[in-house]
């Protein structure tokens, strides 16, 4: 929408579905995804989702499942209550036209980063995670779809500061 946009900083493509993420602008980083479809020989629009503050950096990062019927994408300026910069992880089902929220993953401390990064498995039963500040030991935290919720199947520990361990993450099914 605009000459300042990051549209397509980053992309996931499945069998038919595209989904974008994009900084709406240098300045400010609110962000938002963009999920498109494609039908009748043309890209339509099927959801979207923005960041709600100039700092939120929704859609800082983004994966799919293999059949892109599950999508996840990561806020990493996302404020609670108690915490700033608690970051936060939205996984959705998308069912035809109808995108039904499967979990939110809300950090618990200021500047958090968790899901910063973050990757579902090609069928989306497992979500990975990193969490932990750049001056902090990182951790990666694995978690399995039990049916109805994302439960915490393990947590992995970085081995130094500053390494950048969960910075990316590939699953295996």
């Amino acid at each position: 929408d605009s000459i300042e946009d990051k549209s397509g900083s980053g992309i996931s493509v499945t069998s038919d579905v595209t989904v974008g993420e994009q900084t709406l602008s240098f300045k400010i980083s609110i962000g938002r995804i963009l999920v498109f479809d494609y039908e009748n020989e043309k890209w339509e629009l099927k959801f979207t989702d923005e960041g709600a503050t100039a700092s939120d950096g929704l859609g800082y990062d983004l994966s799919t499942s293999a059949d892109g019927n599950i999508i996840a994408y990561s806020t990493p300026g996302f404020d609670t209550d108690s915490a700033a910069n608690a970051s936060k992880v939205t996984v959705y089902d998308i069912s035809g036209s109808s995108f039904i929220k499967r979990i939110e993953i809300i950090g618990e401390t200021t500047n958090s980063q968790l899901g910063k990064h973050c990757e579902l498995s090609s069928n989306g039963d497992y979500l990975i995670l990193n969490k932990g500040p750049a001056n902090e030991i990182t951790q990666v935290l694995v978690y399995k779809w039990n049916g109805s919720d994302y439960i915490l199947r393990d947590t992995i520990n970085g081995g130094h500061v500053t390494d950048l361990f969960g910075a990316e993450q590939n699953t295996f099914d």
